[in-house]
């Protein structure tokens, strides 16, 4: 079960977003201000963070960098502007969606900003895997062959960039080919599925 922090003053809204999230399937975790958020931060580890930029004591910029640096942090904000938002984007957070939001759109952004921390996950653990069986080095490649592979670049571009023509490691370049091919395809049906 994934957890999810919700930081928002308002009390309806925090309400609502954790009855939402509780009968999809989250396990929620609240705070009320920035100083509550800072604190809940340092003592649990919450997979996604849903933040409020207008908190009564700090403001939820002065709270992103610290809880971006610990989970993915989806801001939820009546602050509807475009350079905010780009502003907000480049200090690290992985989405913004403007209030009032549909249910349904939330819910789709929020499984699709933990599936990519799940793949995130999955390519690094599989180049710490080849680097400890293969040798040292190994990692770095195979993270940045992963990552060109979901960006959708063809294998030719991701061979050269990955490896720098090196080609006596048939063994990691085919374990890297098909595990991204798979990464792809997974990251292509699910971006398909999304609705907004």
């Amino acid at each position: 079960m994934n957890t999810i922090a919700v930081i928002e003053d308002d009390l309806y809204i925090g309400s609502m977003l954790q009855e939402l999230l509780q009968e999809n399937g989250y396990r929620v975790l609240r705070a009320y201000s920035g100083k509550e958020a800072l604190a809940l931060l340092s003592k649990e580890e919450p997979d996604l963070v849903i933040l409020d930029l207008m908190l009564p004591d700090m403001s939820g910029e002065e709270v992103l960098p610290a809880a971006a640096a610990r989970c993915p942090v989806m801001i939820v904000s009546a602050k509807a502007d475009v350079g905010g938002k780009v502003k907000n984007l480049n200090a690290g957070a992985v989405d913004y969606i403007t209030k009032p939001f549909d249910n349904g759109e939330l819910l789709a952004r929020i499984a699709c900003a933990l599936f990519l921390l799940l793949a995130w996950g999955w390519y690094d653990w599989f180049g710490r895997v080849l680097e400890y069986f293969i040798g040292s080095g190994i990692g770095v490649p195979v993270t940045v062959f992963v990552t060109l592979a979901v960006q959708g670049l063809s294998p030719h571009a991701i061979l050269m960039t990955a490896f720098g023509g090196y080609g006596g490691w048939v063994l990691y370049i085919a374990c890297g080919v098909v595990f991204a091919v798979l990464c792809h395809c997974l990251c292509t049906v699910v971006l398909r599925r999304r609705s907004f």
